[in-house]
């Protein structure tokens, strides 16, 4: 009888190990998966500006509902064309002098700051989350409008998600 208690034993012993070496020379497959989503944003710029004729105007922008932006990364909404002329804002109207219009970035840097740098593809604000920034028009030195006269212009702005490992 102690005999077979001592072949049971053995035999349970090697069916154990063999289970064991099995369970650690299988293969384990993990499945990975990275989601990704596009940014999504609204950004909220003024239909109508009235240009002050003396002082500056302040132009406020609003981004809101910000997420899914890369760590690294902003919304920039830039001064991508509008009544231009040599790359500079101009207001224009009928039988009267073009009126040329200083633009500053939220930031505080005007075009003209930088040697060559024109208004047109500067960067008017730039948002990480949600919140309002105003950059400001007002007309160059030296430009005085007539009296009477209804002056004119447009913006088109250019709006875009921009990583810094992109730039």
């Amino acid at each position: 009888m102690r005999l077979i208690k001592k072949i049971m034993a053995v035999t349970a012993a090697g069916i154990l190990s063999a289970a064991m070496l099995v369970t650690a020379n299988a293969a384990s497959v993990t499945d990975l998966i990275l989601r990704t989503e596009e940014p999504d944003y609204t950004i909220t710029v003024p239909e109508n500006i009235e240009v002050a004729a003396k002082g500056t105007t302040d132009v406020e922008i609003t981004a809101s509902d910000v997420q899914n932006l890369p760590v690294d990364g902003n919304i920039s909404v830039s001064l991508a064309e509008g009544s231009v002329s040599g790359g500079d804002l101009y207001l224009t109207a009928e039988d009267a002098e073009m009126l040329k219009l200083e633009v500053t970035g939220a930031g505080g840097t005007a075009a003209g700051d930088t040697a060559g740098q024109k208004s047109v593809g500067m960067e008017l604000a730039s948002f990480t989350g949600n919140g309002s920034k105003s950059y400001q028009l007002s007309l160059a030195d030296g430009m005085t409008p007539e009296n009477g006269v209804s002056y004119q212009g447009y913006i088109v702005y250019g709006i875009e998600v921009i990583s810094e490992a992109e730039s």
